[in-house]
């Protein structure tokens, strides 16, 4: 494997930001001390160097108690401070040129700028929080949704609750939420989602559960409305700095404002912790700790010990509420800035989109597009930040780019490092950035115009295809009308003097031929004829081995001698002017292939706020680390459309046969159980709700030997069963192939009964292996054939694999038996944390 090793980083937080509700005047005089009263500066933006010193000790303490009521809220006004009793109060009252400081511990928010050229500062440990002050829930259990499920009334829609300062998961009823909260979404156990909560809208209720045994009215469980812990909407220049930001659905949304600014802020447990709405321009975003703080596991699990962050993703995807993002530009204005920011454990770490919705697209694209009239995220730089473990894409460009520069960006551990995705408006520069350890690497997702240029270039990627076409027989919205108007491909994006560290240079979801232009790019794998056939790629160097400055500690530079080192070819002479490649941007020669020599000590290598040790543990800030945890071992079978099962050691007359069986996209299947002499005994129908469905069989014995449950399933959907009465033994027919499905990794074991005579069986599937009853272990010859050598008795089939495999069993038996004692391995970090 030519996978080449980089080495990354720290870890880090995220954000969210609220509304703010004005005091009466009656309020506001009886709550206001009036020190000294100063008229309103006129200016817009000014000069707080001043209120820096005195705001900003020489050592920051981090003993500090978040959670203590604050007691210093000021706005100093030409020097002059005036006491206010709450954060609310102050930014109602504040006015132009003023600057609000609040001291260490708890401000409650949501809190709104009523006027423009305002600063909203923090003292070490200043926290504010939307989280809702007034709900005090009164926990009951609620078995029918799983033994550690807890419900209460709450008075709102929670649109984000935590538990101890870690954000839930939001499984939401219409999506059919509420069937997750008893054994997770038809995969592997409860275990990786943690906790989750769903409000049951008719009962004005919330229902919480747990992946194991917590009773809630011993922990803080939080929960908060619809509104941004701040909002800076319809006001110009205003400032948030130096705060501690968590609980709320969004952390700071820039709405309507021009030249405002989110800085040095730690933000956690949001939806969005920074989020650049309509006509927010020229506005910034700058040296944050950004944090999800999710109580779910993360992606840093080695997926041959378990996919437990694709469980967290399938739970989010499939019931919960989607996305959530560190700093998201949605159809923003021009000339925003996202740049030194510390991105971490997330689950979109920054994402620019805005342009045509579903409805309509192709007239957007006709209208707009084709008419090259852009007005969304025009200029946007995304520069110099540092995004390290997210679960879904760290870098999404998509959508209007006019004019956008993502640079100098340094990625690690993510679901995926970039996806340029359905790009509507170019010219898009993406350069001098660093992808490694990740799940995929550069990903171009679906089909563009050929007047979306994108431009790719001086990048190093780490992954083992150096470019990925993903859905690219699709479009925007995949509109049936709008394919009409665009050709497959991406026509108008250009690589070149990129490093890709890779086993192959190309891979392809969909069938569609790369049509991209690039060349002087140096890959570590061979060439694929894919690209000399379509002209991409005739000068790039392949099959090397490049060497650097110093990986170990991030100096990602090429050694003097290394293949690659003045290989390049000059961009400044590209046919259109590319940022950083002006002139004579190298030194002689030619350019170095890889990363352009710009100043990296900008991007950080971890935390930047110097906030994060304060919150850290207040609110648990921090990866799950996933060796703690244990995965119990669940077993699917899909076998064709259908399955039947046979149970044995069955109780005495009398006595009751409980099963569970559970399919995770309920269709409208029929299922029956019938005793040894064919008498029905139970049947049920399938709902076809697409969600998952258990179905509780309690059967009284009759003094059978065995009876046989049979699925007619025309969707081919996995099942398992679950024995619930103590002792029974379960197999399966094997008469047919069967489909296996498991998302741990351990192994898959079945108990073959092979009578005397029998000379050999067959069986295979993926990592197959035989324990003979004398315990002696063995792989299957040719064909899968088991020779038994006359040895009677129980063989045990053990397969190793992860998601599926084929099994096919041939010999003597109908039916092989489940092991009651399946396996389980412990889980493994996956990468580990970074280095740099």
């Amino acid at each position: 494997m030519k996978h080449l090793t980089l080495f990354v980083l720290l870890l880090f937080v995220y954000g969210c930001a609220d509304k703010n509700q004005a005091p009466s005047p009656e309020t506001e005089k009886k709550s206001v001390e009036q020190v000294k009263t100063q008229p309103p500066s006129e200016a817009v933006k000014v000069e707080i160097s001043a209120v820096e010193k005195k705001i900003s000790p020489a050592q920051v303490k981090t003993d500090i108690d978040m959670m203590r009521p604050a007691e210093k809220i000021v706005i100093i006004r030409n020097n002059a401070e005036t006491k206010f009793a709450s954060a609310l109060e102050a930014v109602a009252a504040a006015q132009t040129g003023d600057v609000i400081v609040l001291g260490s511990g708890l401000h409650r928010g949501p809190l709104a700028f009523k006027k423009s050229g305002i600063t909203l500062k923090g003292e070490p440990g200043a926290y504010v929080t939307a989280y809702d002050a007034k709900w005090k829930p009164e926990w009951k259990k609620e078995p029918a949704y799983g033994k550690y499920a807890y419900s209460s009334p709450i008075p709102f829609d929670p649109q984000n609750m935590a538990i101890d300062g870690r954000v839930m998961i939001n499984a939401e009823e219409q999506r059919h939420g509420l069937d997750v909260h008893e054994d997770g979404i038809g995969r592997n156990d409860r275990t990786p989602q943690q906790s989750i909560f769903t409000y049951i809208s008719k009962e004005k209720r919330v229902l919480v559960s747990f992946s194991k045994e917590i009773n809630p009215a011993d922990h803080r469980i939080d929960a908060c409305g619809k509104e941004p812990i701040i909002k800076i909407e319809g006001v110009d220049n205003c400032h948030v700095e130096q705060l501690i930001l968590g609980g709320g659905i969004e952390g700071v949304q820039f709405k309507n404002t021009k030249g405002s600014s989110v800085k040095k802020c730690l933000i956690f447990g949001t939806d969005i912790a920074a989020h650049l709405s309509s006509g927010a321009t020229e506005c910034k975003v700058l040296e944050n700790d950004i944090t999800w703080n999710a109580d779910a596991l993360s992606s840093e699990c080695d997926p041959s010990t378990g996919l437990v962050d694709n469980d967290v993703w399938n739970t989010h995807k499939q019931y919960g509420s989607y996305d959530k993002w560190g700093v998201f530009a949605g159809a923003s204005g021009k000339d925003n800035e996202v740049a030194y920011n510390y991105v971490y454990d997330i689950w979109d770490g920054i994402e620019a989109a805005g342009g045509g919705d579903k409805e309509g697209i192709a007239d957007y694209y006709r209208n707009k597009v084709f008419k090259g009239i852009s007005q969304f995220n025009i200029g946007l730089k995304v520069h110099h930040n540092r995004v390290d473990l997210c679960l879904d894409d760290a870098l999404e460009p998509g959508g209007e780019l006019v004019n956008n520069q993502w640079y100098s960006n340094v990625i690690s551990r993510a679901k995926c490092a970039i996806r340029i995705k359905t790009v509507a408006f170019g010219p898009f520069y993406v350069y001098d950035n660093l992808f490694f350890k990740c799940s995929d690497g550069m990903r171009f997702y679906k089909s563009t115009p050929e007047s979306a240029t994108v431009y790719v270039y001086h990048n190093i990627i780490e992954y083992p295809s150096a470019i990925i076409y993903h859905a690219m027989d699709q479009v925007a919205w995949n509109d049936p009308e709008l394919k009409k108007l665009i050709k497959p491909g991406t026509p108008g994006f250009h690589v070149f003097n990129n490093i890709f560290l890779c086993e192959k240079p190309f891979s392809n979801s969909s069938g569609i031929k790369p049509n991209f232009k690039g060349d002087y790019n140096l890959y570590t794998s061979d060439k694929e004829p894919v690209f000399t056939e379509a002209g991409i790629d005739l000068h790039s160097i392949f099959n090397a081995k490049p060497e650097f400055i110093d990986m170990p500690n991030g100096n990602m530079l090429l050694k003097e001698g290394s293949q690659g080192k003045k290989a390049g070819t000059d961009l400044s002479k590209f046919s259109v002017k590319l940022p950083s490649c002006d002139g004579k941007y190298f030194k002689d020669g030619l350019p170095d292939i890889g990363l352009l020599a710009l100043d990296k000590a900008k991007t950080p290598r971890g935390p930047v706020s110097g906030l994060w040790e304060i919150a850290e543990k207040n609110m648990n800030l921090g990866e799950r680390d996933v060796t703690n945890y244990k995965l119990t071992p669940i077993r699917w079978v899909t076998g064709g459309k259908k399955i039947e099962y046979v149970v044995e050691s069955l109780p005495e007359k009398g006595k009751e046969i409980a099963l569970k069986l559970t399919t995770p996209h309920a269709t409208k299947y029929k299922l029956t159980a019938t005793s040894e002499d064919g008498k029905l005994i139970a049947e049920r129908a399938g709902s076809g709700s697409k969600s998952i469905e258990k179905i509780r069989l309690k059967i009284p014995s009759e003094g059978w030997k065995r009876i046989f449950v049979k699925i007619e399933d025309s969707s081919e959907g996995q099942w398992r069963i679950e024995p619930q009465t103590e002792g029974l033994k379960v197999g399966i027919n094997i008469s047919a192939p069967l489909e296996l499905n498991k998302f741990d990794g351990g192994r898959y074991i079945f108990e073959y009964d092979v009578p005397a005579g029998t000379q050999s069986f067959k069986a295979s599937g993926d990592g197959c292996e035989i324990m003979r009853p004398d315990g002696k272990t063995e792989k299957p010859g040719n064909g899968g054939i088991v020779n038994t050598s006359g040895q009677p008795g129980t063989y045990k089939i053990m397969l190793n694999f992860i998601k599926r495999s084929p099994l096919t069993i041939e010999g003597p038996a109908k039916y092989a038996f489940f092991d009651s004692k399946q396996e389980t391995v412990p889980l493994k970090k996956r990468w580990g944390r970074q280095g740099f």
